[in-house]
């Protein structure tokens, strides 16, 4: 049994092979080495050539341990007034305190060290010089794990690490002790958190990773361990069973390190919650040539987009990151696209909406008032949420998930041939009230926080399916469009040859520099960064052709010049203000209430998957309790908005938007609210509103497809967070995905007849909604069947290994004028929807410490 307990504790510390990674750690190091402190033979660019300085190995070298070099080298290079500066920081420092001083071997192999990295020779070490160190022993870590280690050992509070400090902090990591490579160890096989090594994780992580055991070799060893015979190992009884073995092996082992290196980079990357390398393959990936992959080129795309300044050194795919504002041009075009990629949805709403009240000849003039109110709601729901709420991404239009209930409501009360001239009004008026008391469920759940609750248990599994059944029940209606006309499958070609081969290809664009008076060429990713605005552009155009040429028949729905559109962009006035109430108090009906808000459910559960899904599209954490709960309070504010206004729906989050950026690489929380303020002002020029409706309805049948398509792509990307091999989650999401499309229609064929019809009409509405169906199914199994760890469902473990973005990617945190705010009253961040104290007083000195280390002046 040792001998088995003895490989657990070597697999844990060194990984697969100890000395594949020790040669790697050398590789990369010697590169590293080679090009910055070997002569160049030609000298630099001032004319001078650099002293030669002894090669060093990598063999013992971190970045936090004592480096014990295998040839300890002078500090002559270093320069007499370097030398003279490190010596006095160092003895300062070590005079502070009698546990620091320091041997003249020690301060030879720091000083040695500490020049390796020290790139401006000032003699201190910034942020930026200390994240290079780390990078160069294939560590990655971010922005703000590195400042959590410059705050720790600037004693003197200017933001950098001198000589004196660095040499504290060697000094201190060596004082590790062999219990803190255990409790790592222990966080290792402890996958969910709970302080609680349990028999499933236990026996996932030994018959699924390097050597694997069988079960009843891994049953036998939870036998010996488990003192207590609950059937879960403590933290205590990890302890008592490695402890011994720890010892023994730094004493015997082969492939144990030196006492000085042990495990020092492991060790001090958790001490400071540095993102390390997964323990079971070791520093297995770093590249084997780390010179073969340079950095990516983005000069070309200077005019369009840039990386961030403020990066962590992590490398992102994206273009724009959520707090990065493109430049104006880039910043209208972008917003522009994401306003014509929800507008098919937001013209969709009103033209029902118009015909089920059977307004007669007033059908035209409602119809503009509709399309105004919506835009109108739309944009101020998606600058509120985007400012106050989420704080990422999302765009905000009418909810498809309220047409059942829509539908309800036109079966309650249908056309007949008698048409009164106030009895369109009236049913506009029912549908407001009912619509307003349903959608207040969403403001009064983020109000209490009982919606961040229950996000927490919705993961992985039961988003998939929730999504999957979204885009399935939108197939009939994806269907009815793209069958109306061949120009929709050009539209949708066009949208597969932008999207998936012309993505990277770089157009050339000229242009005229005023500064160089000169005309310049600059490269762009115009494809793949505008490909639904030239999508549209192109199929409208072909349209128009065929309409001014008479290729198509008068009547064509491919037309530009239908009757209606035209009948439409006449009589819209010019201006027009929508606002709540302006066609009269609202009146209310239990059976359209009751529909309402089983569709307001059906739409929670939608946006919760849509707000994971912006996430990770944005490469963003997880949402925090906090955002989710003041995502649902604006969300909810602008269902009632919609209410009030008489769009008939609630809003939701569009996932045709979110799946945009996946494709754009485009995430900038500007550019959404450079939409929602033009979805205003088009609400407002109403004009401008009956133009963009003019769109011929046949091309909207391809963007639709693309959009749906886009969702269900993105939407099967949450099943790489997913473990696969494990039957329970593929039974709950196949049960889940087959029943959600067997009961509704099940039910559309045969309703439900009971004595009641208001609960028929109620019953009948729920048990219609693919997505409800199948997400409450999946929902319920997820949560209730056993088989499997919060973390082999698809859910994302809190621990010290999660890495998470910096303060300066991060873009859940409000600004500082926001949180100086929120200080000032302590107790509203007690409230569920408000940051707690202990984040906004991270954030901010987080802030404090990023601006003084980088120079940057007051904080953000």
């Amino acid at each position: 049994m040792v001998s088995k307990l003895d490989f657990i504790l070597k697999k844990i510390r060194f990984g697969r092979s100890k000395a594949a990674r020790q040669r790697r750690i050398d590789e990369s190091f010697n590169v590293f080495a080679r090009r910055n402190l070997n002569p160049q033979p030609n000298g630099n660019a001032n004319g001078t050539t650099k002293e030669p300085v002894e090669p060093v190995m990598a063999r013992g070298v971190c970045v936090h341990s004592v480096l014990p070099f295998h040839s300890a080298t002078s500090v002559d290079h270093l320069g007499a007034s370097g030398k003279r500066e490190m010596h006095r920081q160092a003895t300062n420092q070590s005079a502070s305190s009698e546990a620091d001083e320091f041997t003249a071997e020690e301060l030879q192999e720091f000083a040695q060290a500490f020049k390796l990295f020290d790139k401006d020779g000032n003699n201190t070490m910034n942020i930026k010089e200390l994240g290079v160190a780390m990078r160069t022993l294939g560590l990655n870590p971010t922005e703000e794990e590195l400042l959590n280690m410059v705050n720790e050992y600037d004693v003197d509070g200017n933001g950098k690490i001198d000589f004196g400090e660095f040499c504290k902090m060697m000094k201190e990591m060596n004082k590790e002790t062999d219990q803190e490579l255990i409790r790592l160890a222990f966080k290792v096989f402890d996958k969910d958190g709970n302080g609680f090594i349990t028999a499933q994780e236990f026996k996932h992580f030994m018959t699924t990773m390097g050597e694997r055991f069988s079960e009843e070799e891994v049953d036998e060893i939870i036998r010996e361990v488990d003192k207590d015979g609950d059937e879960q190992i403590d933290l205590d009884e990890f302890v008592n069973m490695v402890a011994p073995i720890v010892s023994e092996t730094n004493k015997t082992d082969p492939f144990a390190e030196p006492p000085a290196t042990t495990s020092a980079v492991a060790k001090t990357m958790q001490k400071h919650k540095v993102t390390v390398f997964s323990l079971d393959s070791g520093l297995d990936r770093i590249p084997e040539h780390p010179e073969a992959k340079p950095p990516k080129e983005t000069s070309s795309d200077s005019h369009i987009s840039h990386v961030s300044a403020s990066s962590s050194g992590s490398e992102s795919n994206l273009a724009f990151h959520v707090n990065d504002v493109p430049n104006i041009p880039a910043l209208l075009l972008f917003g522009f696209q994401q306003m014509m990629i929800c507008i098919s949805g937001l013209l969709v709403v009103p033209y029902l909406v118009s015909n089920m009240v059977c307004a007669g000849p007033n059908t035209v003039a409602l119809r503009v008032k509709l399309i105004s109110a919506t835009f109108v709601t739309s944009g101020v729901a998606t600058i509120l949420q985007t400012t106050l709420g989420l704080r990422l991404s999302i765009l905000h239009g009418p909810s498809f998930a309220f047409l059942p209930a829509l539908t309800t409501f036109a079966n309650t009360f249908p056309c007949t041939d008698e048409i009164n001239g106030d009895d369109w009004n009236e049913k506009i008026l029912i549908m407001q009230g009912s619509l307003f008391v349903a959608v207040l469920v969403m403001p009064l759940l983020g109000l209490t926080g009982l919606v961040g609750q229950v996000a927490r248990f919705i993961g992985p599994v039961t988003v998939v399916p929730l999504l999957a059944l979204l885009t399935i029940g939108s197939v009939p209606e994806l269907e009815s469009k793209v069958s109306q006309h061949w120009i929709s499958i050009v539209e949708f070609s066009t949208l597969i040859l932008l999207v998936i081969f012309l993505e990277e290809t770089r157009v050339p664009i000229p242009y005229f520099s005023f500064k160089d008076r000169s005309f310049r060429v600059v490269r762009m990713r115009l494809f793949g960064q505008f490909p639904y605005l030239i999508g549209i552009g192109f199929a409208w155009l072909v349209c128009w052709v065929m309409t001014v040429t008479d290729l198509e028949p008068a009547g064509s729905v491919a037309r530009t010049d239908l009757n209606t559109s035209l009948a439409v962009l006449r009589e819209t006035p010019w201006f027009q203000v929508p606002f709540p109430g302006h066609f009269g108090m609202p009146k209310i009906n239990a059976a359209v209430a009751c529909g309402f808000v089983a569709s307001c459910i059906a739409c929670m559960i939608e946006s919760i998957g849509d707000y994971g899904m912006c996430a990770r599209v944005s490469e963003q954490a997880r949402p925090p309790t906090s955002s989710i709960n003041r995502a649902f309070v604006v969300e909810g504010f602008g269902c009632m908005l919609a209410a009030l206004m008489g769009v008939g729906t609630g809003v939701t989050t569009y996932a045709e938007n979110i799946a945009v950026m996946h494709v754009t690489k485009v995430t900038s929380r500007v550019t959404m609210q450079v939409a929602g303020g033009m979805l205003i002002a088009v609400g407002v020029f109403t004009k401008l509103a009956a133009l963009l409706a003019t769109i011929p309805e046949a091309i909207i049948g391809g963007v639709l497809g693309m959009g749906i398509s886009m969702i269900a792509g993105v939407a099967l990307s949450n099943l790489a967070m997913v473990d696969l091999r494990i039957s329970r989650n593929l039974t709950i999401m196949g049960v889940a995905i087959i029943m959600g499309c067997t009961i509704p229609t099940h039910f559309e064929l045969h309703p439900l007849a009971t004595s009641h019809k208001q609960i028929d009409d109620i019953l009948n509405t729920l048990l219609k909604i693919k997505m409800l169906v199948g997400g409450v199914i999946a929902f319920v199994l997820d949560n209730l069947a056993g088989g499997a760890s919060r973390a082999q469902r698809g859910f994302v473990v809190e621990s010290d290994d999660v890495e998470r973005p910096s303060i300066a990617l991060d873009g859940y945190v409000f600004p500082s004028v926001v949180n100086r705010a929120f200080l000032k009253v302590p107790s509203v961040m007690k409230l569920p929807f408000v940051p707690s104290r202990k984040s906004v007083d991270y954030t901010e000195k987080s802030r404090s410490s990023l601006s003084l280390a980088t120079g940057a002046g007051t904080p953000i």
